[in-house]
């Protein structure tokens, strides 16, 4: 490519990336971004992660962004604040992709190449919000960068990348799978020492968690590891063997089609052992193949190009990019076509997602309009000191936005609504909740419904409920339960 040319692409690159930054400040919020963002501020007032409120997520990223919000005295609701973080965050990822491929032998411009990658495919798998992934895998990556660039530098020193490492696992659970991956750095490439350099990363990685161990016990242990791994024991986390690899062959077979270059990295493995990249070829096979586990937790049959739970496969973003930068480094022609072909799918991919989700909310402005008008609505109507209980998931973001507190902050530190919700935790929920707000029972579907018994339901229509505005063609109304706390349910 001549001098020109890749100062086209350079510059093509930067204004299709800035021009989704900049869209995605404009975007209303969804379920996901609205429960981290309410649970952030409730720990910035006081409560406690798995003493005071229940949290299914390692304690890292709220405590850095309570950090943040004290520092620059950041108002409640201030979404545009953390996003702006959040894409520092994507920026440093993409950097460390950066830094990767150079040190892995790739030259400046397919380096680059490799970052542009990465965004693109962050923007699809909607990592244009704020959620835990992109910040877990900076820290992983950073950690992997720090291995590989300080490979020739005193062992002690590897106790810090630890550490930086743990900060991965300690954002979102399955940043634990880039402990196995800086240790196969380290043996790959430190020149002496490689078993000193793993002790003390390996120390480096125990201390952070040890603290959160000391802090806060077996409610850690049992909400971040086992919880959030799907299960309250290990048998549970296990689950059934025969679903969870079904699971996986049809997440990795999703994957694979969206992204050729990875059944082609297999076939590419000859010609990567003849030009001596084996070992960067197989390290992001293994982090491809090591993340991807996460399909054993999640069902992959009903996902789309633009499906939100896409965001699982961040994780693997990286090592994608970084995969077709080194197979692109071999100097087969072919091999170049492929990354072109594959900066123009993940383009395409993100406009793709773009026209059919963004930029409907952005001109049209409906969606964040009915956000704000309902978020008013319920502010006249409830007191900032007076709890609140939300059914339905599509209305959480009035958690965040209107300041609501949860009905019942030490068991489910905001109501999960439709995800985790029955008869009897309603009946528990019921009996400590102000206010009660939901879709006109009417119409809501019976999909919701499904989740409350009738004795449940009667009880909330014995009390004035108020229309405070519509969502999707339903009526969102407020029922009052508040100075009715008496229990009414038959609970044994």
């Amino acid at each position: 490519m001549s001098k020109t040319g890749r100062y086209i692409l350079l510059a093509f690159g930067c204004v299709s990336i800035l021009a989704l930054i900049v869209m995605s400040f404009f975007r209303p919020l969804w379920v996901d971004p609205s429960v981290i963002l309410v649970e952030m501020e409730r720990i910035a007032e006081g409560y406690v992660p798995y003493k005071t409120m229940h949290l299914n997520y390692p304690p890292f990223w709220f405590y850095l962004m309570v950090g943040l919000k004290k520092l620059f005295h950041v108002p409640y609701g201030c979404y545009t604040f953390y996003l702006a973080v959040h894409y520092l965050f994507s920026i440093g990822c993409a950097y460390c992709v950066f830094g990767i491929s150079k040190e892995f032998g790739a030259t400046k411009w397919l380096s680059l190449a490799a970052a542009w990658l990465f965004l693109f495919n962050s923007f699809w798998l909607w990592g244009d919000c704020v959620i835990f992934e992109i910040p877990s895998v900076f820290w992983g990556l950073l950690a992997c960068y720090l291995s590989l660039i300080y490979k020739e530098r005193k062992p002690t020193l590897y106790i810090c990348f630890g550490f930086v490492c743990a900060l991965s696992f300690l954002t979102k659970q399955f940043g634990a799978g880039f402990f196995p991956l800086v240790l196969l750095l380290i043996f790959y490439y430190s020149l002496d020492h490689k078993v000193t350099r793993a002790g003390f990363f390996i120390l480096g990685y125990l201390i952070p968690i040890v603290i959160c161990l000391l802090i806060w016990g077996e409610d850690f242990v049992s909400s971040t590891l086992l919880n959030g791994y799907g299960g309250s024991n290990l048998r549970e986390i296990a689950g059934d063997q025969t679903t969870n690899i079904g699971r996986y062959i049809r997440g990795m077979f999703f994957v694979c089609t969206r992204f050729p270059m990875i059944p082609l990295a297999v076939l590419f493995l000859p010609c990567a052992i003849k030009n001596g990249v084996w070992k960067q070829t197989l390290f992001c096979l293994l982090g491809i193949g090591g993340f991807a586990l996460q399909f054993c937790f999640m069902t992959i049959d009903t996902v789309t190009l633009a499906y939100k739970s896409l965001h699982y496969l961040l994780f693997l973003a990286p090592f994608i990019a970084i995969l077709i930068t080194i197979i692109a480094s071999s100097g087969i022609k072919i091999f170049n076509l492929m990354l072109v072909f594959c900066l123009m799918v993940s383009f395409s991919y993100s406009t793709y997602k773009l026209v059919r989700y963004s930029i409907p909310e952005y001109f049209n402005g409906v969606e964040t309009l009915n956000q704000k008008e309902l978020t008013e609505a319920v502010r006249k109507h409830i007191g900032e000191s007076e709890t609140a209980w939300i059914v339905d998931g599509d209305l959480e973001f009035l958690y965040y936005k209107a300041n609501l507190k949860p009905a019942v902050m030490d068991k489910v530190a905001y109501s999960t609504g439709f995800f985790e919700v029955t008869a009897e935790k309603a009946k528990m929920e019921m009996r400590q909740a102000d206010y009660f707000i939901q879709f006109d029972w009417e119409g809501s579907s019976d999909y919701w419904r499904n989740y409350y018994d009738s004795e449940v339901k009667a009880y909330v229509e014995s009390f004035p409920k108020i229309k405070i505005g519509e969502r999707n063609g339903s009526d969102v109304v407020i029922y009052c339960l508040k100075g009715n706390k008496k229990n009414d349910f038959n609970t044994e």
